[in-house]
This record gives C-alpha cells, structure tokens and sequence, in this order.
C-alpha cells in the first residue's frame, strides 16, 4: 500500500498526503506512533516489553498486558496523527533511550531487527511494498535483514517488485549480503585524472604491499617479544556529514566480527572502537564521535545521536538569526545531555585506549593547535588542559566550534582550522609519548611503540566546483567593485577550504610517514554526490550520503577494505 492510497481511506487525503511526500524517513514514522502512544498514556512513559519476535508495549493508563503489537497499532492509526508530527520528531521519534528494553535496544532498533505484523510482515517489507527508496535504504543502513521472511514465506528481496530503482537497492543489498565485500561483481577499474596520479596510484600500492608485509613478518615474530602493535584511528570534522563516520565504522564491524559484537573474553560494554582501537584522535564531528565511543556509547548509538544532533542543534529553533549560525548552548545542552556537566576527561571509560581531539586557540596570531586528551601526558602545555580539569562536554565544544556556524570559546575555536584531517597529529602524538616514555622508564624492555595501521576516514569528498573570478580589481568603477566583490568571496571560499582541508597533500604526508615506518595507512573517504553542508538537515540528502557511505565501503573500496578487515582480525588482542 503506498502512502496515497493511505491517504484515501482518512478525511482531508490531500492535506495528509502533502505530509506525508514530506516525512517519508523511518524516524517520522517510527514519531507519529510514538506521539500517538503519548496521547493515550498523558504524561507517563510507556515501558517497552521485550518479545522474540514482536515488539510490544504495556500502557500505564489501560494496564492490560504487553500483548498489543507496536507496529500493528502504527499501521492502523499513523495517518491520522501524522497531521501532528513537527519535525523535530525525527530524533526523538522512536530512537529515545529512556524507551529502551532490557538490552538497550531502543523502540525503532527492536523493529528494525525483530518486529513484524500479523502476517509476519517487518518495517522493511512494508517499505518495499509501499515502492519507497529512501526508507529501505535508511532500513538497511540501520541493519535490517533481508532474509526474514513473512508467514507466506516471502522476504523483502522475494517480493514482487516493479520500481526499478527499488530493485537496484535490494540487488546491490543481496550482493553485499552474500560476498560481504563486492571487490569482483561491483568493482570498476580506477580511473585517474592525469599521469601524477596514476604514477602515484602505483607507488602508494607498492608502499602499501611491502608495509602490509612487514606486519606479517612482525606478527610472526611475535612470540619472540615484539609485543602488541599499536592500532590508531582518525576521524575528521564534517558537522553532520560525521553520520558518514558512522556508516564507514558500522560496515567495518559488521565486515570485521560479522555481526558477532560480543566475543569470548571482552568487556560487555566494550563497543566495536574499544575493542580494535588503541589510539584514537578526532576533531569537530569526530571529536564529538571519538569522545562518544572511547566512553562506551555503541556505533548504532551513534547513530541515533547524531539524528538528534541534526534537529537540536542544527533545526530551526537552534538558529540564532536569519543570517546565520547557531545558538551556542544548543549545542552545549546536547553535549550536557550526553556527557554529563562535570564528567572530566580524565573519566572516560575506554580501558587502555587514548584518545585525544583538537581544538585551536585562535586569539593570538600566529594561531595555535591545542589537545584535549584522556591521559596524562608531558606535552599537555598548561594545567588547564590536563584530563582531570577539563570537562568532556567542553573539549567537544572547543573542537566543533566552527567559525560562522558557531562562536568561539575561552579562546578556543574550531580545530578543523588546523587539522580537519587529525592524522598527522595522531601520528605525531604517538612518537612524541612513546619517545617521552622511553626517556623515563628504565628498563631493559622500552614500551612498544610499533604500529599495526592508521585508519584515518573523513567525511566525504565534495564535488569540484568552478568559482570563476579571483583576482581583485583595485580600478575604481561599478563593474571593478562588482568583480571585485566576487573576488574576494571566491578567495574566502579557497582561503576556508584550505583551512579545513581533510584530502590532498594532508593524505599524501600522512601515507608517506606511515609507509617510511613501514605501516599501513587506510584512508576511507566517499565521494559526495552533491555539496552537502555541515548543516544539512534534509532528510532525503543525508539518506542518500549514508546510503553511499555503505556503497562506498563495500564496493568502490573494496580492496583495501579487504585488507583492512583482515589486517584487524590479526591484530585483535582478544
């Protein structure tokens, strides 16, 4: 059934069915039955009962027993509570955590994974059904499962369908599905702008194969007290594009522990980062991100912050006027929220791991890189930037305060200004304590400071685009100025760019520390289809971008995913 024949069957069709074509996303959906749910139980909350194969609630108020299925009460009632809906409903929707069931799976989770109807039918049958693109994908994305079938028997893939772009979707899905990563079946031939390229293409392969190499001959000698390999991450900045961070590191668990999350021997709440990560280092989005997992926050709950960030701070009541920006402490209540007002760095629960974000103190010229880290290190600069006298909530404030999006504080902006791409500063990082340790500690055993790889993935490449003039014209006249004008924004254009640059010669210094040191270096990247801001909130556009996300990973780059998955197997210390 597609959403107008839903509209039919209800008075005033058109008015819902404009709504409609506007909240197609699973969260708005998953919304208008939680507002419905709402309405019936006043101000208490519903508590969620757990069911192998349903998800099911008990409603204070009527206090019968949890036996009335979710989604069938979503199907009946959606349109006609949909009118009510604003969309800020998208991240408060179903994903709310205090509705959570004993295992933490939130209302939308627990219906993604195991909830059907009557007929046996999930969310992703029924967004199959209704012909929609956006919501399998988002479905998929989420982890739904293609191969669970209804009570005649019938799969979403199985299903008879005549939308040739919904066919692509489940096609490409079922290859992913099968192979895991489609290096062979969906793998194109690179292709290279000009000769540099190519040549470099070449020598970076060959670099690449000899590091990998050299960590099998060092995991062969491990017996022999060569130790554990150090495993490093980076995740740069992007605002809401970090949602592409998100997607990259849920395929790479699901390609890694092939959806076992949970292995003989770790810590329960270690998430997929703390278990094959010893170092990590993020700035804007990814320090967000990297603060989020080193404190034990899952990826899939990742996920769901990040699509409440995208309507709590990024929505229209978080605007500070109609030029632009934000409100500050939009951002500063979502980050409270999540990390608490006085939990210090110095209280992050990652075990062994380190991790570090950037910021930069932009007061003074020449501006400054300033590190906010989860250890006691002798490069911390200034008592104040110890772990144990910073608040978690506050380096993520310094490190995502973008210029023009958001105001500066204690003197500190944006590290995006000097290391979108925090790569080389992890690598620094890494040599600087490791050589600080070896100065300190008198033992006939130095610690370790041998690297397995560099992970270092970012937020999508955006498209190339023509900025036309920009040379300035100082000749007085109407059409000097007017040139002018656009000369000088096309040059603030570069000069930004530039600043906050996460590709080129970032990557390339990057790859070559590593490969002088015999390391592996991975960089993941996607290409964007369109230019998508650090503010987007259309639904449509960021369904799309992780949408590519997954392609990305498992088909354009599929290679050195391969290799990358293998390498982490190896290195696992568990």
């Amino acid at each position: 059934m597609n959403w107008n024949s839903w509209a039919s069957i209800v008075p005033d069709g058109n008015r819902i069915t404009q709504i409609a074509n506007m909240a197609q996303t699973v969260g708005q959906i998953a919304g208008a039955a939680q507002r419905l749910i709402e309405a019936r139980t006043a101000e208490n909350v519903p508590t969620i009962g757990r069911a192998q194969t349903e998800l099911q609630f008990s409603d204070p108020i009527i206090g019968g027993p949890p036996n009335q299925n979710l989604f069938d009460r979503f199907s009946r009632d959606f349109l006609k509570s949909l009118m009510s809906v604003g969309n800020g409903e998208l991240s408060r929707a179903l994903l709310d955590e205090r509705r959570a069931d004993r295992d933490g799976c939130t209302p939308l989770l627990c219906a993604v994974k195991r909830n059907a109807d009557a007929n046996g039918d999930t969310p992703l049958h029924h967004a199959v059904m209704a012909g929609s693109v956006p919501i399998v994908k988002l479905l998929l994305c989420f982890g739904a499962d293609l191969d669970v079938p209804n009570k005649l028997g019938q799969t979403a893939n199985g299903m008879r369908i005549t939308n040739e772009r919904l066919v692509e979707v489940l096609s490409r899905a079922r290859a992913w599905s099968q192979y895991g990563i489609c290096a062979t079946e969906c793998n194109s031939k690179a292709k290279f702008k000009n000769g540099r390229e190519e040549a470099l293409a070449k020598v970076t392969r060959e670099q690449q194969r000899r590091a990998m190499g050299h960590q099998r001959e060092r995991r062969a000698a491990k017996d022999k007290g060569s130790g554990d390999a150090l495993r490093l991450l980076s995740l740069d900045g992007g605002g809401i594009r970090g949602l592409v961070l998100i997607q990259i590191l849920l395929e790479l668990e699901r390609l890694v522990d092939g959806g076992d999350t949970q292995k003989k021997g770790q810590r329960k709440k270690d998430n997929f980062v703390q278990r094959h990560f010893d170092w990590v280092a993020g700035t804007s989005t990814g320090a967000i991100l990297a603060l989020a997992l080193a404190d034990g926050t899952s990826l899939i709950d990742c996920l769901r912050l990040y699509l409440r960030l995208k309507d709590d701070v990024f929505g229209p009541e978080a605007k500070a006027s109609r030029f632009g920006g934000y409100k500050p402490e939009c951002l500063e209540k979502f980050l409270q929220d999540h990390f608490g007002k006085q939990r210090k760095m110095s209280d992050i629960r990652c075990g062994k791991m380190k991790i570090f974000v950037t910021a930069t103190k932009a007061e003074q010229i020449p501006i400054e890189l300033v590190l906010f880290r989860n250890f006691n290190s002798p490069f911390n600069g200034s008592d104040h930037h110890a772990p144990g006298n910073v608040c978690i909530w506050r380096a993520a404030r310094y490190s995502s305060a973008a210029p023009t999006y958001f105001p500066s504080m204690d003197g500190l902006m944006d590290g995006g200004l000097i290391a979108n791409n925090p790569s080389n500063e992890l690598l620094k990082e890494v040599y600087l304590c490791n050589e600080s340790a070896k100065l300190s500690i008198k033992s006939d055993r130095p610690p370790n400071d041998s690297i397995a790889f560099l992970l270092s993935l970012g937020t999508g490449r955006t498209p190339p685009m023509d900025l036309g003039s920009i040379d300035v014209v100082l000749e007085p006249s109407f059409s000097n100025i007017v040139q002018s004008f656009t000369a000088l924004n096309n040059l603030k254009s570069i000069l930004v760019e530039q600043l906050a640059t996460s590709d080129g010669q970032v990557v390339e210094s990057a790859r070559m520390l590593c490969h002088l040191q015999k390391v592996p270096y991975f960089r993941l990247t996607p290409q964007l289809r369109v230019d998508i801001a650090l503010d987007t909130v259309d639904n449509g556009t960021l369904i799309d971008m992780l949408w590519d996300a997954k392609a990305y990973v498992r088909e354009e780059c599929a290679e050195d995913v391969q290799a990358l998955v293998e390498l982490m197997r190896e290195n696992d210390d568990i």
